[in-house]
Formats: structure tokens, C-alpha cells, sequence
């Protein structure tokens, strides 16, 4: 739901509620369930509501970030809705007005989160990796590259990064 600053951002916020002990881990999986995107696994395999439960996560840290993505997702999509509720109303949700809608206010979200949080302190834990659904450990490497490269070294990002961004998925 949120774009990767954002995921990571909020990870970094709650880190301490889940005893994060191997932050490249947990800052790892903080993104990973996006990776879909560019392996191709289905997204039940990587936003099952079941990974919310304690019992997936309890004592591994990347699996710990995987749940805090899925958290900030479900948080995102309440607050849209209660924000938005006329142009986020369910009935529409696979419309691609809705899909564009939301799209452009994590865009958004993600610029000012970029410009509220320090994200260069966090980066080199993308060049972590693991492979939890045996996806290709080369396209999970090139999908958190695609992070790094667009948020790295820069005091301030704008939509044509976004864009580009997505435009690497």
C-alpha cells in the first residue's frame, strides 16, 4: 500500500514494540512483500493475512519486517478511506480511477516521508536478501537495488523519481 520510504519508515518507528535484534533483516523484509512485482509469485504468498500473527514472525526478524509492511498497509488503507471516503469508497476498488487515486497519494506520502526521515541511514541493509518463497535471489538483489538507487545520496526526492522508481519494477 505505502511506497518504500514510507514502509521503511514506519518500520524504523515501531522497531523496538517487536525486539528487532538484526536490523538488515528486518529492514529487508520491511520491503520484500512488494517484490511480486518483479518475481511474479503470487501476492498470497506474500500478504497472507496469517502473516500478521505472532506465530510467523515471533523470532525472526525479517519475517518481523514482512509483518510491519503488511501492518503499515492495513493502517494506510484505513486512514485513506476514513480521509478520502467518497473517492476511496470499496465499490470501486478495482477500478483503475481508484488505482491511480491511490497510487498518487502514496506517491505523496512517500516525498514528505523522505523529507521527515533520514532514509540514508538505512539503505545498505537492502543489499540484504533472502528468499522466503525460493524467488530468484538475483531479481530480489535487483528489486531492493531499484530502492537504493533512487533514494540514495539525495536531499529531496520529486514525482519523476517516484516514476522512475515504478517504472523499474
Amino acid at each position: 500500500m505505502a511506497l518504500e520510504c514510507s514502509h521503511i519508515r514506519f518500520a524504523v518507528d515501531v522497531k523496538d514494540q517487536f525486539d528487532v535484534k538484526e536490523m538488515k533483516r528486518y529492514i529487508s523484509g520491511t520491503i520484500y512483500p512488494d517484490s511480486r512485482y518483479i518475481t511474479g509469485i503470487d501476492k498470497n504468498l506474500t500478504h497472507d493475512k496469517n502473516f500478521l500473527k505472532e506465530t510467523f514472525y515471533k523470532d525472526d526478524d525479517f519475517k518481523k519486517g514482512w509483518a510491519v509492511h503488511l501492518i503499515c498497509d492495513k493502517i494506510q488503507r484505513i486512514i485513506m478511506e476514513q480521509i478520502f471516503p467518497d473517492i476511496l469508497s470499496k465499490k470501486n476498488f478495482q477500478s483503475s480511477e481508484l488505482w491511480i487515486t491511490r497510487a498518487a497519494i502514496k506517491v505523496v506520502q512517500d516525498i514528505l516521508d523522505f523529507k521527515k526521515f533520514d532514509i540514508q541511514n538505512y539503505l545498505h541493509y537492502l543489499k540484504h536478501v533472502e528468499t522466503p518463497n525460493n524467488e530468484s535471489l538475483d531479481q530480489l538483489k535487483e528489486y531492493n537495488q531499484i530502492f537504493i538507487d533512487t533514494y540514495k545520496d539525495k536531499e529531496e526526492i520529486a514525482i519523476i523519481d517516484e516514476y522512475m522508481m515504478w517504472e523499474n519494477y
